[in-house]
């Protein structure tokens, strides 16, 4: 039987409760630390403690996101999430660097959307892949405020190991987003990505640009449940 997108968001949503279940509850990002259990490659979730589906109390996922998405590729599940949350020693201590992060980076631009954040700043954010020390150094107190910001989301992660795995990591992404941006489930009038510069992250109510409005693969929830029963 061909289930209706309000079905298939429904189960995938009941998929990510079996998930959080397994994990023994959401992780607050600020709150993570590398000592924990993490699986070496996977794929993972943002909530936002204040993000609501319709009708429910079930937190909406704000993000989806994955790594060594190229086969061999030596990055970790955990170096990911930590490029996300910031630094928290040594010389740019509680910030960042969002040149390393697409997600601080759109986080950034919409706080300093909706913040008004100083013109050199709006100047320099997101502009070239690096950056001189001293622009670096001018841009650290609002790094700090993109990582209070990260710092307060929820996150939960599927293991997805083995030899081909980047490609399902990417499948397993690039479905979740897809699905997701079906949903009527909407965005707080309060959610920070409503003062993004993107239309995509405006509209999708998700922290992603790639993938949005692409189509889902008729097999993914039984893929993606199969890697949850693996949890």
């Amino acid at each position: 039987m061909t289930l209706s997108i309000d079905e298939r968001v429904e189960k995938f949503y009941n998929l990510l409760s079996i998930l959080k279940s397994h994990l023994g509850g959401y992780r607050k990002l600020g709150g993570c630390t590398g000592k924990m259990n993490w699986p070496d490659k996977g794929v993972y979730y943002f909530f936002n403690p204040n993000e609501k589906r319709r009708g429910d109390e079930q937190l909406r996922v704000v993000r989806v996101g994955t790594h060594a998405t190229i086969q061999n590729a030596q990055s970790t599940l955990w170096g990911r999430l930590i490029q996300h949350r910031g630094t928290l020693s040594g010389k740019y201590a509680g910030g960042g660097n969002h040149r390393g992060s697409v997600f601080r980076r759109h986080v950034g631009d919409a706080l300093m959307n909706r913040d008004g954040w100083p013109e050199f700043v709006q100047h320099t954010w997101g502009v070239r892949s690096s950056a001189e020390s001293e622009i670096r150094k001018a841009e650290h107190p609002y790094e700090q405020k993109v990582s209070d910001y990260l710092g307060d989301l929820f996150v939960l992660w599927l293991r997805v190991e083995g030899s081909e795995s980047h490609k399902m990591r990417s499948y397993i992404e690039r479905n979740s987003i897809s699905l997701l941006c079906l949903s009527e489930d909407r965005p707080s009038e309060s959610w920070l990505g409503n003062f993004s510069s993107s239309d995509v992250i405006r509209k999708s109510g998700l922290w992603n640009v790639n993938h949005v409005g692409e189509s889902v693969d008729t097999d993914f929830l039984s893929v993606f449940s199969n890697y949850v029963k693996m949890m």
